[in-house]
């Protein structure tokens, strides 16, 4: 299974995502940015990398501010 995680520039945009995220029926969990990987804030919120598309729908239609995504 691969993964890709979503930057943000704040944990509380984080909550937000991770919140509106299970709301829509995606699985995802808040973890420690990598350290390869440079943030504003010290989590992502990591999801499978299939459901990109969902997650970017999620996002779109409620506002919410990000970084990037990024597969892992």
């Amino acid at each position: 299974m691969t993964y890709s995680v979503m930057l943000m520039p704040s944990i509380s945009h984080a909550l937000i995502s991770e919140k509106l995220m299970k709301e829509n029926g995606i699985e995802c969990k808040l973890i420690p940015t990598p350290r390869k990987i440079s943030s504003n804030c010290g989590v992502v919120l990591r999801f499978e990398s299939a459901q990109v598309v969902k997650v970017l729908e999620v996002v779109e239609k409620h506002g919410v501010n990000y970084e990037r995504i990024v597969a892992i």
